[in-house]
């Protein structure tokens, strides 16, 4: 399901750190626009950058750093079994992970290509294989890290509601060709290293 945007369509804030590592990465794929990722509930205030590949979200980072991208319920899920996030309880196709570290931008990443692969028109089964087979991430020690769960802190917020449970059903944005600006001097566009057109 796909709702609006409740604030006005701006470009993305610089995010810093492992975020913003994450997010000049996304920035260079082929056809990516960012945008301005709005606090649902709350028109005006920014939570983050919310990334497009034409109409179809590609995923956000928020500002407290977690990573929300949109796949489908057995993608969420196989990804969720292997420990590479989680489902929230608001949409069991979407995951969600943590963005603190350079492991964690390694692991966003890769999870960010397989939505990217998605929107490109690769089937769930493809994605699915991928993730089974572990393409995309290099067998190393890194990557079999990244493979065990992922843990983070539970943040409560005024009500004793977890902070990312606060943040749920997040909203997406429709978004023409011609609203989206790349300025001449922008780095050049990239494919995702393991997404095959």
């Amino acid at each position: 399901m796909k709702l609006r945007n409740p604030g006005p369509v701006q470009p993305a804030p610089t995010l810093k750190g492992p975020r913003g590592e994450l997010a000049e990465t996304l920035g260079r794929w082929t056809g990516v626009a960012s945008f301005t990722h709005w606090q649902l509930g709350s028109p005006g205030v920014v939570d983050g950058a919310e990334f497009h590949v034409g109409d179809p979200e590609l995923g956000h980072i928020h500002l407290d750093g977690s990573a929300h991208i949109p796949l489908s319920g057995p993608i969420a899920g196989l990804l969720e079994d292997k420990g590479f996030g989680r489902t929230p309880y608001w949409s069991d196709a979407w995951i969600t992970c943590p963005v603190r570290s350079s492991g964690d931008v390694t692991r966003a990443s890769w999870m960010f290509e397989l939505a990217y692969t998605r929107i490109r028109g690769a089937s769930d089964g493809e994605v699915l294989d991928r993730i089974r087979s572990g393409a995309g991430l290099a067998a190393t020690d890194e990557a079999r890290r990244l493979s065990k769960p992922a843990t983070r802190p539970v943040v409560l917020d005024h009500t004793g509601r977890s902070s990312n449970v606060c943040r749920a059903a997040w909203t997406v944005a429709r978004f023409s060709s011609a609203q989206i600006h790349t300025p001449q001097n922008a780095a050049p566009r990239l494919e995702p290293s393991s997404v095959r057109l």
